[in-house]
């Protein structure tokens, strides 16, 4: 059984930390401009008899304003709540 030294576990776990940041930095800054740019389009159309409350439907509908549709920003929002659901049902909470 090698021993590794105090040194290189502490630069292993700055490499770590470093390159853990760095992604979700990256991750929140691709999320900050796909909502920027895409903010007006909708991700898809509902029927708006699907939503059943009409301020439900400008929550789901933000920003675009049109009751029926699924804003961008929304979109997102679902899609990383719906993927830390997944990962805490995995049970990794190193992933996220």
């Amino acid at each position: 059984m090698t021993l590794i030294s105090k040194k290189t576990t502490k630069q292993v776990v700055l490499i770590r930390t470093a390159l853990y940041w760095t992604c979700r930095l990256l991750v929140g800054l691709s999320f900050l401009y796909v909502s920027w740019k895409y903010r007006y389009e909708p991700v898809f159309v509902l029927k708006p008899d699907v939503i059943p409350v009409w301020f439900i439907g400008k929550i789901i509908a933000f920003p675009t304003g049109v009751v029926g549709n699924v804003g961008c920003i929304f979109w997102i929002c679902m899609c990383q709540s719906a993927l830390w659901g997944v990962v805490k049902c995995m049970g990794s909470s190193s992933v996220v």
